[in-house]
């Protein structure tokens, strides 16, 4: 089942509950760092023991980070988009740190770097995403 809501602002549905596996692709990036573990801790509370959360999101160094202008960035990693809308770069580091804050045991953290190659503009582009994969430890029996 997919689910749709706003993760800072909202609870999930009561119905989401014993979760073996959640995803979060190019969501966390969306949304303030001051408010990355509130939705993270939501994640952690529904996934059941021993779940897994996976996330791809936007890393450091990505091309869409270094092109951003003047006055684009608003504090560390986190920038403004032309319409108004906010991205956060994560590295290895902070991404970690964020799901270990909310409770999660870090099976991988890594980088995932890509050229693509727009032949109609012949310009390449060279994309950093970030991949994880935590795990809600296990309960003690």
């Amino acid at each position: 089942k997919v689910w749709v809501c706003d993760l800072v602002l909202h609870s999930l549905p009561s119905s989401i509950s014993n979760v073996d596996i959640a995803t979060l692709v190019f969501v966390l990036s969306a949304i303030h760092p001051d408010k990355t573990p509130i939705v993270l801790r939501k994640i952690f509370s529904v996934l059941s023991p021993g779940g897994i959360l996976v996330i791809r999101d936007y890393a450091i160094y990505d091309m869409s980070q270094l092109r951003f202008g003047q006055g684009a960035k608003l504090e560390e990693n986190l920038y403004v988009r032309q319409d108004g809308t906010r991205t956060y770069f994560f590295s290895r580091q902070s991404l970690t740190a964020f799901t270990e804050e909310a409770g999660f045991r870090t099976i991988e953290v890594k980088y995932h770097r890509k050229t693509i190659h727009n032949a109609k503009k012949n310009i390449s582009m060279k994309r950093t995403w970030i991949q994880a994969r935590v795990e809600r430890p296990k309960e003690a029996t």
